[in-house]
């Protein structure tokens, strides 16, 4: 029985999972508690974000942002919220989570929804900051569509300091401040602004090669060897967006097509101070988004709570 197919309480859940696909997603039987929200689990959810100190500069705001539904709170089982996780990393439904929680925001919606396990149990979360982190991680994704030109603006300086590390690392040349910020502009633009993601088709990969052929033809003596190392990238990337499994098996096992690609990602991030980024790095290579949320929670500053503050 599918998700969306059970009698759920939490219909605007249902219809943000439709919406994306996983009407017909199989995710296993539940018994009697099913996931849903209402007044008790918004309040729960209150009390944990209280307890926690990340969210203390904006807790009148992420107060308001949860009583309006553009964060949607919904109590989960364990073992439903495991199979949740699998599906959207099956379908690259990107999200984040932590210990007994996942959050995802939906693009059509503009809401972000919060699947909890426990979430009355104060006890398990009381000075924890693992929920804050999950949803301050998805708020930059909001803000980032919401907000597209002030998210570039105020996040700026740690973009060019991720990608300059990237096309260091990856291929090998010291690109100019106006070529990184070029490419984080025309990133940032085909998919994460409505405009460019109403606009994009299955040449994007096309458009990716001539966006980075433009940039690196200068800095390749070799037009043979410029040609082989944009294909070897693109080739990396379309595994990624053809299956996401065979993608991550590649990187475990450090398959030659696939694991530099990941290194170079995972490594550009200590260019802004994040040791770890504690996940199977690609987004970055979608989304500039996902870069300034790994940063907002390792590295949380106030910068982070600017465009959060302005959602209505």
């Amino acid at each position: 029985m599918s998700v969306v197919s059970l009698n759920l309480n939490n219909q605007a859940l249902k219809s943000a999972l439709q919406r994306i696909g996983f009407n017909s997603s199989y995710v296993g039987q539940m018994e009697s508690e099913k996931l849903f929200t209402n007044n008790e689990i918004k309040e729960s959810f209150k009390n944990i974000i209280d307890s926690q100190d990340t969210l203390k500069p904006i807790r009148i705001t992420i107060n308001r942002l949860i009583d309006s539904d553009k964060i949607v709170p919904v109590h989960t089982t364990p073992g439903i919220l495991a199979q949740i996780k699998y599906i959207f990393s099956k379908k690259k439904k990107t999200f984040a989570e932590s210990n007994h929680c996942l959050a995802f925001f939906d693009f059509e919606t503009r809401k972000i929804f919060v699947l909890v396990e426990y979430v009355r149990s104060f006890g398990l979360w009381k000075n924890k900051e693992n929920l804050s982190l999950v949803l301050l991680h998805e708020l930059q994704h909001y803000t980032s569509i919401a907000f597209p030109n002030s998210f570039i603006k105020i996040h700026l300086n740690s973009l060019i300091k991720y990608y300059t590390r990237f096309f260091k690392l990856y291929f090998h040349v010291d690109i100019s401040k106006k070529e990184c910020v070029s490419f984080i502009k025309w990133l940032h633009f085909k998919f994460e602004t409505v405009k460019g993601r109403n606009s994009l088709d299955n040449s994007f990969l096309l458009s990716y090669v001539k966006v980075l052929k433009s940039i690196l033809q200068k800095y390749y003596k070799s037009k043979e060897q410029l040609d082989k190392d944009v294909l070897a990238f693109v080739l990396a990337l379309k595994l990624y967006l053809t299956s996401s499994s065979m993608y991550i098996n590649a990187v475990t096992s450090k398959q030659p097509s696939v694991f530099p690609l990941f290194l170079a990602l995972y490594k550009s991030y200590k260019a802004i101070n994040v040791i770890d980024p504690g996940s199977m790095v690609i987004q970055e290579l979608k989304a500039p988004g996902e870069v300034i949320s790994i940063e907002s929670e390792f590295n949380t500053s106030s910068k982070h709570f600017i465009l959060i503050k302005k959602i209505r």
